[in-house]
């Protein structure tokens, strides 16, 4: 059994990619030159959001430590 293209009855111009035609409205194309969502920068919310938690948990082990060395 060959392998089929997935269409077959249209001519090889119109196979191409259909994010490519420009009659195509702007928010239907695919963008993949936002530079908001890269995979080498995290969301600065994120990066916040974790240095707090580093804080608290810093924190909760220390008081944790400091009262069993004060009860012993």
């Amino acid at each position: 059994m060959a392998h089929q293209s997935p269409a077959p009855d249209l001519p090889e111009s119109q196979r191409a990619d259909q994010s490519d035609d420009p009659s195509l409205p702007q928010g239907s194309r695919p963008e993949d030159d936002d530079p908001k969502v890269t995979a080498g920068s995290p969301k600065p919310w994120l990066l916040i959001a974790l240095v707090v938690l580093a804080v608290f948990v810093v924190a909760f082990v220390g008081a944790i430590i400091w009262g069993v060395v004060r009860l012993a």
